[in-house]
């Protein structure tokens, strides 16, 4: 089986001497790529909490609204009835819609920790493909925000990756941590593939990449044809991390 690291600067060349400017010039980039990734969520979180907070309240008192007048016209003839009945659905769609979009741009649960999110994001896995998925954690880890959404982001690409690719039956999340540095694993016994070939030119691992990135992260690719996938990940977790 074969075993690969997708380094942060994906490669294994050291930089030294008169290669300075080039060493800070990624670092730069690398500084930018954060601020640019810690924008997108902060934005996700203001939308998704000013729609379920506003839409999400309007739609409410519409529901309410056209209750109360279903009740004070339940003698007029059945026509009115009808579409008072039709406009009451299509009102409780927009309502299971709006908390739908909330939920994709930034689900609630992670306020709750990030072991509270990933069984979050286990169960809906499950309900979704029909994939049994076994999450493996000891207690609580502590994460700042940024660290929380990077994640469950690289978590929810990483699942959706096995219901569009790998054909899978079973699927595990192991979350530990090791002195400073946090692993979270990832596998399937689904089909695999030969992540020499896969690996750079995947759109879902250089998105995972470039988030690990941001916080000095690395990404492993263990696959096979045939023999399932492992992705792991590694991220340094210090007290004083902002």
């Amino acid at each position: 089986m074969d075993f690969s690291e997708l380094s942060p600067t994906g490669s294994d060349i050291q930089l030294t001497g008169g290669a300075s400017g080039l060493t800070n010039s990624q670092q730069q980039m690398r500084d930018l790529m954060a601020h640019a990734h810690t924008a997108i969520e902060q934005e996700r979180k203001r939308i998704a909490q000013n729609i379920h907070d506003e839409l999400g309240s309007l739609l409410t008192a519409m529901k309410l609204e056209l209750a109360l007048l279903t009740l004070e016209t339940r003698e007029i003839r059945d026509e009115l009835q009808q579409r008072l009945d039709s406009m009451q659905r299509l009102i409780e769609d927009a309502i299971l819609v709006t908390r739908q979009v909330a939920s994709d741009l930034r689900p609630v649960v992670l306020n709750l920790g990030l072991l509270a999110s990933v069984e979050w994001l286990a169960e809906n896995f499950r309900q979704r493909s029909g994939i049994c998925c076994q999450v493996i954690a000891n207690d609580e880890i502590a994460l700042n925000d940024t660290q929380s959404t990077t994640l469950f982001r690289i978590i929810q690409e990483s699942l959706t990756n096995i219901i569009r690719h790998a054909d899978a039956s079973a699927t595990t999340i192991d979350i530990k941590m090791e002195n400073d540095t946090l692993w979270l694993t990832i596998a399937d016994n689904g089909r695999g593939f030969d992540s020499k070939e896969i690996a750079g030119n995947s759109f879902g691992l250089i998105g995972i990449r470039e988030r690990l990135e941001t916080l000095a992260g690395k990404l492993y690719i263990e696959s096979a044809p045939g023999r399932g996938t492992r992705l792991s990940i590694s991220m340094p977790i210090h007290d004083d991390t902002p």
